[in-house]
């Protein structure tokens, strides 16, 4: 617990400075980025992606809103990636190349930021949850979270791939390759 509230202090310091534009390799995406509010693949709900890179370790939070003005969130999703670094270049599915990075998952969380989304969570059982509470985290840790079937696993080596275009960072994460 002494961990996550010190990776918790620093991110929230982090997180509050300004989010400045880097480009080119690992180590010049030192720093703090964040993407404008974005659709997500369905088009059902709305997100602002931001990520921390300090040292070798990856903060990423994701906001989840129901709307693109991207206002009133309803859930925060948080992850921590350690022991991140540089694992060679990639080719994307629009041919353009980037890099592979990986790093162990530390941490991954959920907090539900509103009252009636909580309840709809609830009534599906939401990653095998059923008792969602409006700004409660629940550890992701073992939970089945998606359509794909993705399990969280501590200390497990999670893959990213990146690229920056111009002053802009894309950024996918996964744990499988």
């Amino acid at each position: 617990a002494e961990l996550d509230a010190e990776i918790m202090a620093e991110m929230d310091k982090m997180l509050s400075d300004k989010f400045d534009t880097m480009t080119g390799t690992i180590a010049d995406l030192q720093g703090n980025w964040s993407t404008s509010c974005t659709a997500d693949d369905t088009n059902s709900f709305f997100t602002i992606e931001r990520l921390v890179i300090s040292g070798n370790t990856l903060y990423q939070e994701e906001i989840v809103y129901p709307g693109a003005n991207c206002e009133s969130p309803i859930m925060q999703l948080n992850g921590t990636m350690l022991s991140v670094k540089l694992d060679g270049s990639t080719q994307f599915t629009d041919e353009t190349s980037g890099y592979k990075v990986s790093g162990k998952l530390l941490s991954a969380d959920i907090t539900v930021l509103n009252s009636d989304f909580a309840s709809a969570l609830n009534e599906q059982s939401f990653c095998g949850i059923d008792s969602w509470e409006k700004d409660v985290a629940f550890d992701m840790f073992g939970k089945n979270c998606g359509d794909e079937g993705e399990i969280f696993i501590k200390n497990a080596v999670t893959y990213a791939a990146y690229r920056v275009i111009g002053n802009k960072l894309y950024f996918e994460s996964s744990q499988s390759e």
